[in-house]
């Protein structure tokens, strides 16, 4: 009975750490330092919490790490160190003549080195799931990855249906082809953006699309080098994550415009690590969870740090 009473006081002081305020965030997010590498600076936002396990937020396609406002802004990011970053050419970080998967790879890498948070969780949303998966082969001491809006792509079954969904089948239309379209027009950056949110939703804030307007295009060059084959660093990530030694989070929301639940079902058993065996679905919440419902994420989140 006092072991029930002490688990329900638990689980109830979680709950509180992790709500998030309900606030209005659309104000961009202050680097509290730049980090040097690969010959360029990238900005970094590190939270005032101290607890560990550490944590690393990577942002996805065409957007920052103001993505995670609302995660740096709950009373979660006081209590435990959680570090974002953005990636070069991202956000306030410098642009630089080139990119490719190896680059990205390096970036979250020396970040994860330099704010010491190497020995902790790496959380990837989109895209940034994808790299995260990438750098896992640097991350050897990582104690668990948490990635939502994220495909794994390269290594599936010949049998698994396509990773994204189409123009036709998306109600995000044509928008699902912008992350691997270089150079995109304001409208088309817009959008794209609309597209991170499920349909109807009216609480975008205007500075996810001004994150569009300043990515440099050569990322999403980098993006489509990747996935058509024509870049060699890229490793298949359905095997990078079949490989992992520690717990592997793949989350989806039911109103994603972009990643394709039956193709995520498809790998679902053959990844030894998936944490509770299967793909954890959010119903109703569009492709950036962590903006629509960051309580739900961070509740998901929560569970998955107490079952580590």
């Amino acid at each position: 009975m006092l072991k029930r009473l002490k688990f329900s006081i638990l689980c109830a002081g979680l709950a509180t750490v992790f709500a998030t305020p309900a606030l209005a965030f659309d104000t961009p997010l202050k680097p509290t330092r730049f980090i040097s590498t690969g010959g360029s600076r990238v900005a970094v936002y590190e939270s005032t919490g101290r607890q560990g396990p550490g944590i690393l937020l990577v942002h996805g396609n065409t957007s920052s790490a103001n993505s995670f406002a609302k995660i740096m802004g709950s009373p979660a990011a006081k209590q435990y160190r959680i570090v974002a970053v953005d990636l070069p050419g991202f956000g306030r970080s410098e642009k630089r003549a080139s990119y490719n998967i190896e680059s990205f790879r390096q970036t979250i890498y020396a970040v994860a080195k330099a704010t010491r948070v190497d020995k902790g969780i790496f959380v990837g949303w989109s895209l940034g799931g994808d790299l995260v998966l990438q750098a896992s082969v640097l991350l050897k001491d990582a104690k668990g990855f948490f990635l939502f809006g994220t495909a794994p792509l390269g290594g599936a079954p010949t049998t698994s249906p396509p990773p994204f969904l189409g123009p036709q089948e998306s109600y995000a239309g044509e928008a699902v082809l912008y992350g691997t379209t270089p150079v995109l027009t304001r409208p088309q950056v817009q959008s794209y953006v609309k597209g991170f949110f499920k349909p109807g939703y009216t609480q975008i804030p205007s500075m996810m699309y001004q994150d569009g307007y300043k990515t440099d295009p050569n990322t999403r060059l980098a993006v489509a080098m990747a996935v058509t084959g024509n870049d060699p660093g890229f490793l298949p990530e359905v095997q990078l994550a079949q490989n992992l030694k520690v717990p592997l989070a793949l989350i989806y929301s039911g109103k994603d415009a972009f990643v394709r639940l039956e193709y995520l079902k498809s790998i679902e058993s053959s990844l030894p690590t998936l944490w509770r065996k299967k793909i954890q679905v959010v119903p109703n919440q569009g492709h950036a969870l962590q903006w629509e419902n960051p309580d739900r994420l961070m509740s998901i989140f929560e569970a998955f740090l107490k079952d580590l």
